[in-house]
């Protein structure tokens, strides 16, 4: 069985005239060098690497003597984490793709129990209350909605196209969770939500042309209405609230800006650019004096530029690469198209999180409140981003133990 993924880059699709004995050369014998032992080492390696460089980071914010500092809680979450990882890379991933209506309908009563009996921070009912603990469910909703759409689109996959009525399905799928991350409002996530989509359906087999076609039409439109409805003054209804429509205002015309509506951008632009090549250090004070907003959220990765330095900062994009590429190769060497896409999937997550955070750290991008993964402070986020690997090492244990039923020949 063979997966779009594999078409489009040359693996499992045999040559005009080859049979099934076909041997490896070449590229294929490079793309075979990876040791199957090495591989889950290595993304286990990379996500405690990172997670590492966050602790620092938010030791640096916090101070090493304050018993409620962050970094103490996030050691503890990482804790957590890594338990959520060994017990999903146990789990047949397959599990979870049969228990497809389960899932969908508890992410869904979850997001909607939040509604009613969320906890209300920041302008926003995103937390529930469970003892003495407090979960954001909108996190741990974005792994239950890669296993939901793999499993939807596994069939598809399988026949390497997706039809424009089961793309429609998809998206109609999608539309009541985002709606209620919406009237949270989450616009970070809703955002992941439909990176994720975008990911899985190009990974199940829909050209990269639709998706950029419809993905750019999308993007011009919102543009287009907040232009008009805060320049224009036009009557447009749009699912943004007054704070969200002020990030994408400031980030079309940053000069035009209100005072100071520009700020977090501009404190973290700075930080970054002060780090210089080793940092200022994690036992300096600055970012610990509040000039830098959301130092240990959504501006993380400026605390690493600001006090571990550049090479700090290149080595976690570094590691972020290195995971993203190592998520790839299981992706295709999945055993099914439902593994290539809960493959696909993860990685989707994780890869879109950095680059809309570090995008919006270096004021390329505008402002989501996106996590950066692994090294941001939150209990929730961290343990969905540990399941997200947990899966992927799930995928490559099936794949390895089963033995792929991909057969690797010279691209045509």
């Amino acid at each position: 069985m063979q997966t779009p993924l594999n078409r489009r880059l040359g693996i499992g699709v045999p040559l005009r005239g080859t049979g099934a004995g076909a041997t490896l050369d070449g590229g294929d014998a490079r793309r075979q060098s990876i040791a199957p032992a090495l591989l889950p080492v290595a993304l286990v390696a990379a996500t405690l690497a990172l997670s590492a460089i966050g602790l620092a980071a938010l030791r640096s914010v916090g101070g090493p003597q304050a018993a409620t500092s962050p970094w103490h809680h996030q050691a503890i979450w990482i804790v957590a984490g890594c338990i959520v990882l060994l017990v999903l890379s146990r789990i047949d991933y397959r599990v979870w793709l049969g228990w497809r209506p389960i899932i969908y309908a508890l992410n869904a009563a979850l997001l909607l129990l939040v509604l009613v009996h969320g906890h209300r921070a920041l302008g926003a009912e995103r937390w529930i209350q469970i003892g003495g603990l407090q979960l954001q469910v909108s996190e741990p909703a974005k792994v239950a909605f890669v296993l939901t759409l793999a499993a939807l689109l596994e069939t598809d996959a399988a026949s390497g196209h997706v039809t424009w009525r089961r793309a429609i399905r998809a998206a109609v799928d999608a539309l009541p969770l985002l709606g209620l991350l919406l009237l949270q409002p989450d616009l970070s996530t809703t955002l992941v939500f439909l990176a994720v989509l975008a990911g899985v359906l190009y990974a199940a087999g829909m050209p990269a042309w639709r998706l950029l076609l419809i993905g750019g039409g999308a993007v011009t439109l919102m543009l287009g209405a907040v232009y008009a409805k805060l320049k224009l003054h036009m009557h447009i209804p749009l699912p943004l609230h007054a704070y969200q429509l002020q990030r994408l205002a400031t980030f079309i015309n940053p000069h035009g800006a209100p005072l100071g509506a520009n700020y977090n951008v501009m404190q973290a632009r700075i930080a970054i650019g002060s780090g210089g090549m080793l940092g200022a250090g994690i036992t300096h004070v600055s970012t610990r004096l509040g000039f830098l907003p959301s130092a240990t959220t959504d501006f993380a990765f400026a605390v690493v530029a600001h006090d571990l330095g550049f090479v700090a900062s290149a080595a976690v994009l570094g590691l972020f690469m290195m995971l993203l590429a190592l998520g790839t190769v299981i992706a295709l060497r999945a055993r099914d198209p439902g593994g290539a896409l809960v493959a696909a999937g993860a990685i989707t997550l994780i890869g879109f999180q950095v680059f809309e955070n570090v995008g919006m750290a270096l004021g390329l991008l505008p402002a989501a409140g996106v996590p950066l993964p692994f090294i941001s402070y939150g209990g929730s986020a961290v343990v969905t981003e540990f399941a997200a690997v947990g899966l992927l090492l799930s995928v490559w244990r099936r794949a390895g133990r089963e033995g792929s039923t991909f057969r690797n020949v010279p691209p045509g």
